[in-house]
């Protein structure tokens, strides 16, 4: 049996993280989708990643899971390398779990909800009989507050709170320490965006997971955090609990994101740049954020930010 580290040791660790696509034909423009990240989850702890659309979250998230491969550094869980899939232990998968922006996408289309729901367990060999599955998916959907009637069902036949409930009943389906929720309410009305987020918080406390969520509506990401990640252009521009960032914002990309300052919008996801990712924008910036890209420093308090006015 696997034995995990104490509870002040990071779960999850992203150290020097760095991805880099290229667009085009043939060998097209590099574009740093992350840059030098480093992040850890403790067991049971929160993080919410924030930035506009293309600021590199989904891609972070993806790299933490072991599903995108970093074009430098790595990636460990509970001590093991994620970033050699060869000597990745079969088990570790089934720690992990994912639900996707768009719940309807992570389903097969012609399938029951219970047989979706049922595959992580089948793909891993949980189960010994069929019994024991019908117990086991009928649990997972009284968990997720899912009517047991709807399990007969296709994806397309229910409406979209119903198949993000069935979607998180599959992600853990697995008994998963480790999820990443991949801006999961941006589909949803509003009354039933409060109720999914009421339940991934429940499933959080109640079975201890360490839970990465994306969202790019930093008030959604407060409310599941217990810190908070900004991320811009691929970099991790400030990082704080959720009361210190939400009420004491240092970098000008975060206070433009809650407001406090009016910014230009212009697409994240943008060429590599020189100096400070938010240069183009920045209602503050100096000499030499044009030519020095400042790197994320701690300013007291847990609280770290990346700008030269600190």
């Amino acid at each position: 049996m696997m034995r995990f580290n104490s509870l002040k040791t990071p779960l999850v660790q992203g150290i020097n993280l760095t991805k880099i696509f290229r667009y085009g034909l043939i060998w097209g423009e590099p574009v740093e989708a992350v840059k030098n990240v480093n992040i850890n989850l403790l067991r049971g702890a929160s993080l919410s990643l924030t930035g506009e659309s293309g600021s590199g979250k989904t891609t972070l998230g993806k790299i933490l899971l072991g599903i995108i491969r970093p074009t430098s550094g790595k990636v460990l869980f509970n001590g093991i390398d994620l970033t050699n899939p060869k000597r990745v232990p079969k088990y570790i998968r089934r720690m992990m779990s994912y639900i996707p922006q768009h719940p309807e996408e992570a389903f097969d289309p012609r399938w029951r909800l219970y047989d979706n729901i049922a595959e992580p367990l089948r793909i891993h060999k949980l189960i010994g009989s069929k019994e024991e599955e019908k117990e086991i998916i009928f649990k997972l959907a009284e968990d997720v507050s899912l009517d047991t009637s709807l399990l007969n069902r296709r994806p397309f036949e229910v409406s979209g709170g119903e198949i993000q409930r069935a979607v998180i009943a599959s992600a853990l389906a697995t008994n998963p320490l480790f999820m990443v929720c991949d801006e999961p309410t941006s589909m949803l009305d509003i009354s039933t965006q409060a109720d999914i987020l009421r339940l991934l918080k429940n499933i959080r406390d109640k079975l201890n997971i360490s839970l990465l969520f994306i969202s790019h509506d930093i008030e959604i990401a407060s409310f599941m955090g217990f810190k908070i990640a900004v991320m811009l252009k691929g970099r991790i521009v400030e990082m704080a609990d959720v009361d210190k960032l939400i009420n004491e914002p240092l970098h000008p990309y975060t206070q433009g994101l809650l407001g406090i300052v009016k910014v230009e919008y212009v697409s994240s996801y943008a060429k590599n740049c020189r100096g400070c990712p938010y240069y183009d924008r920045c209602p503050v910036k100096m000499l030499p954020c044009r030519e020095k890209e400042p790197k994320l420093k701690n300013v007291g308090g847990d609280h770290y930010v990346a700008c030269f006015r600190y």
